[in-house]
């Protein structure tokens, strides 16, 4: 297989419209499960608005995501409080764009690569929604263990302490993960 090369520059994120939905039906990034979701589920959730990131160079989908609105329920028994926050209800990459580094470091922890980039404009668009539109001052996320290292590199921490988790059967395993969307987020 040749290698891929991705230009960052090519690159762009927008919302997958009910007219774009059918980039669903070719898309696998390797979890049966959150391919599912995307193929069956995506076009008509009404929880989720799902982003597409595009190579736009040859068209391809390099990643899926999908945001919905949140809350951090505390984990305090004296404390009624849910802080408002957006969650990334699915992140998926492409298994064609998986593993690819784009930084070509030796140092793992400086390594950076396609999924890192795609999580980085998802987290600009956030960012670029709570400060027009929502006020949440925190992302969170249910990673599965697998991907818990990838958030961390990506600077969210872990906050299963604070807070009591949803209760949904897809989330069996998974890690509550949080990013803070701005300086004044310091409620946790």
């Amino acid at each position: 297989m040749d290698e891929i090369k991705i230009d960052l520059n090519n690159c762009c994120m927008e919302v997958v419209s009910e007219e774009s939905a059918s980039i669903f039906s070719g898309f696998t990034s390797g979890s049966p499960e959150i391919d599912r979701y995307f193929r069956e589920v995506a076009a008509s959730d009404p929880r989720n608005v799902c982003y597409a990131f595009y190579n736009q160079k040859n068209g391809d989908v390099i990643g899926l995501a999908a945001l919905c609105c949140s809350g951090i329920n505390l984990n305090d028994a004296k404390l009624v409080e849910l802080i408002p926050s957006i969650k990334i209800d699915y992140f998926a990459v492409s298994e064609k764009y998986q593993d690819i580094e784009l930084s070509g470091s030796d140092d793992p922890e400086e390594r950076y690569f396609v999924s890192d980039a795609f999580l980085s404009f998802l987290i600009k668009e956030i960012r670029e929604i709570t400060e027009s539109y929502l006020g949440a001052t925190h992302i969170v996320l249910y990673s599965v263990p697998d991907a818990v290292h990838f958030y961390k590199r990506n600077l969210f921490g872990d906050f299963e302490e604070f807070m009591k988790p949803e209760q949904y059967r897809y989330l069996d395993g998974c890690k509550p993960c949080l990013l803070y969307t701005s300086d004044a987020a310091d409620e946790l």
